[in-house]
């Protein structure tokens, strides 16, 4: 019996919020994109429930809001993203859809279309619209950040067959956390905020320690917030990758205290975000970044805390992760 709501959880996150003011425009380009890729259609992507209109365009709202500086097509791009994904974590819900038979072939056709969106061969429409997608950011983005973002996606994938393997087992924490940062989707998230803003953080800067544990924490936040909102739809669909179940079959503690370990890890995440992020400006000197990068990297740091502050309020209002 599931007694809790996500509203009886107080997250504090130290950033601030914002919207884009094409949001609404990005919304109905969604609705009109679902059409044309028919994912709409009952049927038409095997396993997943079909896409409400309505819904889908509410996901402009929400891609606003975690990605406030993007405007006009960046935002059509950035919500396409969203509004796929969506529909692709649809077509894994529930205790038979998640197997690995069922992950691994999905995941490795999507694998291969991510390093080659135009090849020829036949798709069923959730592969096509990822194609269709995955053409236009490639034309719209540099080869270098493309090819991150791929990787990313890349894991994320593969990820996804190591969650589906974990089904029958009982993961620690540290190998829960381990997999689920692919999972979890946040580092794709971050790469986009980079095409939101117009700017590509540089492989030296990007691969310095710093950045790379801003991304880490960054992911830990995002796991916990979502977890705990996602709760009763895990625990109805018989889930049990989800880090309140992991902490309370670890440290043996009721729903209660598990729920408060998470809020306390979101909050130790985010204050390790904060500190890496101070750290930037210093690693700017290091490598003797000119104005140009460092005001770029500002940006990048602004819209990451953005990003974090959205998808806590997108889960606020998502119909989703109500019980």
């Amino acid at each position: 019996m599931i007694d809790f709501g996500p509203t009886d959880v107080c997250f504090a996150v130290p950033f601030p919020a914002g919207i884009s003011p094409d949001a609404d425009a990005a919304g109905t380009h969604l609705v009109d994109w679902f059409d044309r890729m028919r994912i709409s259609d009952r049927g038409e992507v095997q396993g997943a429930a079909p896409f409400d209109p309505r819904q889908a365009h509410v996901v402009g709202l929400w891609s606003g809001m975690c990605y406030p500086q993007a405007r006009g097509e960046v935002l059509n791009l950035i919500t396409c993203f969203n509004g796929l994904w969506l529909v692709f974590d649809d077509r894994f819900k529930g205790p038979h859809s998640k197997t690995p038979a069922t992950v691994a072939p999905v995941a490795d056709r999507i694998t291969g279309r991510l390093y080659q969106p135009d090849r020829p061969d036949p798709m069923d429409a959730l592969e096509s619209a990822a194609a269709d997608l995955l053409i236009r950011l490639r034309q719209r983005t540099s080869p270098v950040w493309y090819a991150r973002f791929a990787g990313h996606l890349e894991r994320f994938l593969a990820g996804l067959v190591s969650e589906s393997l974990a089904r029958d087992h009982s993961p620690t924490i540290e190998d829960y956390l381990g997999w689920r940062r692919w999972t979890i989707g946040t580092w794709a998230n971050l790469d986009l905020v980079e095409t939101a803003i117009g700017y590509d953080v540089p492989p030296s800067v990007y691969h310095a320690p710093a950045m790379r544990e801003l991304r880490h924490a960054a992911a830990d936040a995002v796991i916990g917030i979502n977890d705990v909102f996602s709760l009763p739809n895990d625990q109805a669909g018989q889930d049990p990758n989800n880090l309140v179940l992991r902490c309370r079959a670890e440290h043996g503690v009721d729903r209660d205290a598990a729920v408060e370990w998470v809020r306390r890890h979101v909050e130790r995440a985010h204050a390790r975000f904060q500190r890496a992020a101070a750290r930037v400006p210093f690693l700017c000197d290091d490598l003797r970044l000119d104005e140009e990068h460092r005001a770029g990297l500002g940006r990048y740091i602004e819209g990451a805390g953005q990003l974090l502050r959205g998808i806590h309020d997108v889960h606020l209002v998502n119909p989703r992760y109500r019980s």
